[in-house]
């Protein structure tokens, strides 16, 4: 399902597939709706069994989300993700967790790091709303944000930082929503106080999404796996099931130490560069197209 690489992956070069027909594209999509049913039967009675024999909250979030990973290896399968990464060892030779930090671009986001590793997400409370994604959020022992109360916030970091000292690796989207992919948004500097007062390191993520069906991702493609703005779920998941194949890149950038002394505003601007850096560098010539 996913091949790991330890070198970037190129801009796809290979001969586009060509889109499915009407009829094959209604085909692709009903087979791919029955598949994907099973995570409708399964995840709600996996969320019920993880509240009934959960020795409390942080209980809950680790067997949460040892279940989101099943699943979304699952859902990686049904929609045909080739998953290359980048330095995973970085994860999988961890000793301690970390907080995870990576930019956004799609509700595919989720799927793509959760089948490489198993961590709690931080997603905002108008995602908690969202019907279908809100409900799979919520079983997958995510948190939920205010961002615009101060006071509600400072409560859910102190929450946070609590789960992340007590062993649970955490992720965070600190751009506070997705980006079409011409640039990388600013860094809301909030949540990497979690980080400073568990006293863990960070470790960024940077996701590129390189091809459609072969051919490499531009102006014209982009918002078939793009999801930002005032674009609708329903709609744009129907489109995305018509896609044969979506290829995505996965790095793990050098882990960042816990600084006692570090400003919060500085360490998510330093995060920042460090996943902008990568993210430009694979773009290339290829950001003219956008």
């Amino acid at each position: 399902m996913s091949n790991v690489s330890t070198t970037p992956i190129p801009s796809p070069n290979s001969t586009p597939t060509p889109r499915p027909n009407a009829l094959s594209s209604f085909i692709l999509v009903a087979i791919r709706l029955i598949r994907l049913s099973f995570l409708f039967l399964f995840f709600p009675p996996c969320y019920h069994w993880n509240r009934f024999f959960s020795k409390g909250d942080l209980d809950f979030r680790k067997r949460s989300i040892k279940c989101t990973t099943f699943f979304a290896k699952y859902a990686a399968k049904v929609l045909n993700l080739d998953i290359q990464t980048e330095n995973l060892n970085r994860l999988i030779n961890l000793q301690e967790n970390y907080l995870l930090v990576s930019n956004h671009l799609s509700y595919l986001d989720i799927v793509v790091i959760s089948t490489q590793y198993s961590s709690a997400f931080v997603t905002s409370v108008e995602m908690e709303n969202t019907p279908v994604l809100g409900a799979f959020c919520k079983a997958g022992g995510s948190f939920f944000v205010e961002r615009r109360d101060k006071f509600k916030l400072r409560k859910e970091i102190d929450s946070i930082s609590g789960a992340l000292r007590q062993g649970l690796p955490v992720l965070i989207f600190p751009e506070g929503t997705s980006s079409n992919g011409v640039k990388m948004l600013p860094f809301r500097h909030a949540l990497f106080k979690t980080a400073m007062k568990a006293q863990r390191g960070i470790i960024p993520l940077c996701i590129r999404y390189t091809s459609i069906d072969g051919a490499p991702i531009d102006q014209s493609n982009r918002d078939d796996i793009y999801w930002y703005g005032d674009m609708t779920f329903a709609p744009h998941f129907f489109k995305l099931l018509t896609i044969k194949k979506i290829q995505v890149h996965l790095s793990v950038l050098e882990p960042i130490s816990y600084e006692e002394e570090c400003h919060r505003k500085h360490l998510s601007h330093f995060v920042h560069d460090a996943i902008e850096e990568k993210y430009t560098s694979f773009m290339g010539s290829e950001s003219a197209k956008f």
